[in-house]
């Protein structure tokens, strides 16, 4: 199966209408695809995985993102969210009590 997402990684990098490849990985056998389809196709190329899974070629190439870092970004992202629009909808009853007075 890796023979086969190198392939088809190769195959959508010379395609014309794909500018960027995202790669769900965390093994070192794509490296050499994903280093041809950068370099040589000049396409862009990301890699997301699990970084305590992810073999060290990888970590170093600097396409990587550890999804579990990006998942506790987006947790605090929303949690601030929500923290704001509760102090805005307390701030809004607030206001409006006070106008009922």
């Amino acid at each position: 199966m890796d023979v086969a997402i190198a392939v088809y990684l190769i195959d959508y990098a010379l395609c014309s209408y794909i500018d960027s490849i995202t790669l769900f990985a965390g093994d070192r056998d794509f490296i050499d695809s994903i280093r041809y389809a950068q370099q040589r196709l000049g396409m862009k190329v990301m890699i997301m995985g699990f970084e305590n899974n992810a073999g060290q070629p990888l970590l170093q190439s600097g396409m990587f993102v550890d999804v579990m870092q990006q998942i506790i970004a987006l947790q605090k992202d929303l949690r601030t969210n929500l923290a704001k629009q509760n102090a805005s909808m307390i701030a809004a009853k607030t206001t409006t009590v006070i106008q009922k007075q």
